[in-house]
């Protein structure tokens, strides 16, 4: 979102969907997981895109570490 505000980043992401894009890269730790919130507000477009994601950062919530080492 950067300085954008959650409206702005909404509509920015339904002008990328009206422009054709079909892949947006996600990750829990942008915008403090507020990034992943907005594009869940587009459910009913999920089979028109692809959404990617990366391992976390260590950080205070409960799914921070999902990819630690457990041998």
């Amino acid at each position: 979102m950067g300085s954008s505000d959650v409206a702005e980043a909404t509509r920015l992401v339904d002008v990328c969907l009206e422009a054709g894009l079909t892949m947006f890269d996600s990750a829990d730790i942008y915008s403090n997981g507020k990034a992943e919130e907005i594009l869940a507000r587009h459910q009913g477009r999920r089979d028109q895109v692809i959404i990617s994601t990366k391992g976390p950062f260590r950080g205070p919530g409960p799914n921070d570490m999902a990819l630690r080492d457990t041998t």
